[in-house]
């Protein structure tokens, strides 16, 4: 088995303002909070509100985009998170939800679909996140059934969630989907679930529990 680290750099196609950085409650549990730092900013992004299955808890999804985009002038990957309704919903059962409910197995097609909404966002600020993939998976998606002796090896990725980005245009001017101009709040004050999708390869690059703990 083969082990190695590596740091995701890629920055925000739209920085968050360092000035609307600052403390404010997460929730833990339905009631007991801890305080951590959050980032805050009004842009558009990708959105829709999923329905949990057979007795689950409903949740936000959220998908801000990171800069680059291909050929086509599309953007090439997002932070995708998944914010229960509650606090103490189960984040196993919303993964669940999400991937073979919601997405039916394919998140590139369900983001693809979302619409992009004038977002109120809150979300935590952290730095050395850190998750463990299967290197097999990845390149599946460009090898085929993935290269020699890649299927016992794994990637550390490590993230850091902070406010440095670009200047890149507003998703709103892209042309990529329809707006709507309501401005809706999206607190990720909870236990969540995130993780970064490449719609070129149609593969999670990184996925991560945060428990606040």
């Amino acid at each position: 088995i083969y082990v190695s680290l590596v740091h995701f750099a890629d920055q925000w196609n739209r920085r968050f303002p360092e000035k609307n950085t600052g403390e404010g409650k997460f929730y833990v549990e339905n009631r007991k909070t801890i305080s951590r730092v959050f980032m805050r900013k009004t842009d558009y992004m990708r959105h829709r509100v999923c329905e949990g299955g057979d007795g689950g808890y409903g949740f936000d999804l959220v998908a801000i985009p990171y800069a680059g985009m291909d050929q086509n002038k599309e953007l090439t990957r997002y932070m995708v998170y998944l914010v229960p309704r509650r606090a103490d919903a189960d984040l196993g059962r919303i993964w669940k939800d999400f991937f073979y409910g919601a997405a039916k197995g394919d998140p590139g097609k369900l983001l693809r679909s979302c619409h992009l909404k004038m977002i109120d966002l809150d979300v935590p600020k952290i730095e050395g996140l850190r998750s463990d993939i299967v290197l097999s998976e990845i390149l599946r998606g460009t090898h085929g059934s993935g290269p020699e002796g890649a299927a016992g090896s794994r990637v550390s990725v490590c993230i850091d969630v902070n406010e440095r980005g670009m200047d890149g245009s507003a998703l709103e001017d892209s042309g990529c989907a329809c707006c709507a101009h309501k401005v809706e709040k999206v607190r990720i004050n909870r236990p969540y679930i995130a993780f970064v999708f490449d719609m070129r390869i149609n593969r999670v690059l990184f996925v991560v529990k945060d428990t606040g703990y």
